[in-house]
């Protein structure tokens, strides 16, 4: 009987800890997605805020030029500001 009573105890407690476990898993897999999220949203606003201004330069200076020679030499002045934001 004493044998019995304390299987049944081993047996809950191991229950227990399997139990646990499960739980931290969950947890620890709900946080990475949070922090994958919170990681994917603040790439996207920083990617548009460092966009946006390029796109401001590109389509205003562009215009300005009237020659073609001028166009070439505004492209080449904002070419280089496209290297840097693809990297």
């Amino acid at each position: 009987m004493l044998d019995q009573l304390r299987f049944k105890e081993l047996a809950e407690k191991e229950s227990s800890k399997k139990a646990d476990e499960a739980n931290r898993a969950k947890l620890k897999e709900k946080d990475a997605i949070e922090e994958s999220q919170a990681k994917s949203q603040f790439l996207a606003m920083i990617s548009h805020d460092m966009r946006q201004p390029l796109h401001l330069i590109l389509t205003e200076v562009l215009p300005i030029s009237t020659s073609n020679a001028g166009k070439l030499e505004a492209l080449f002045l904002v070419a280089p500001n496209q290297k840097v934001r693809a990297n």
